[in-house]
């Protein structure tokens, strides 16, 4: 892969992160206008974290699958792969926010980290394939 095609590629990854970004936060807001979670953040934490993570990581993954099907991020699909990243992301950042405050309040910056995780954990995986099959 030339140089051009590599900065080209590493432009629309980084276009289709802040779209993944967007979508975790879409499914979010409308996953909040539904379960209605604020109501147990104080109550029951651990719960909390887990419609949180679900909705960050279907947001990632929706919007990433899509960047997959209309050939935005190339290299092969291994969907697993790119699914268990984006859940690893996601939860390891917000499982050390629970352990260390106890609650995630609102603007706590582990939410911030778990989303670039969560997006970089579903990419990542094309990125190896793409080292091995050209380096």
């Amino acid at each position: 892969m030339d140089e051009r095609t590599r900065g080209r590629q590493m432009i629309v990854s980084a276009v289709v992160l802040i779209a993944q970004l967007v979508g975790a936060m879409i499914v979010t807001f409308a996953a909040s206008l539904v379960v209605r979670a604020e109501s147990f953040q104080q109550t029951r934490p651990a719960l909390f974290a887990l419609v949180v993570g679900l909705a960050f990581s279907t947001g990632i993954c929706l919007t990433g699958w899509l960047a997959l099907r209309v050939r935005l991020l190339r290299g092969p699909s291994r969907t697993l792969a790119r699914v268990g990243g984006a859940l690893l992301g996601v939860y390891v950042p917000l499982l050390v926010a629970l352990a260390v405050y106890g609650t995630i309040e609102p603007g706590n910056p582990f939410f911030t980290v778990s989303l670039l995780a969560g997006a970089l954990g579903f990419q990542a995986p094309g990125w190896v394939g793409a080292q091995k099959s050209h380096g």
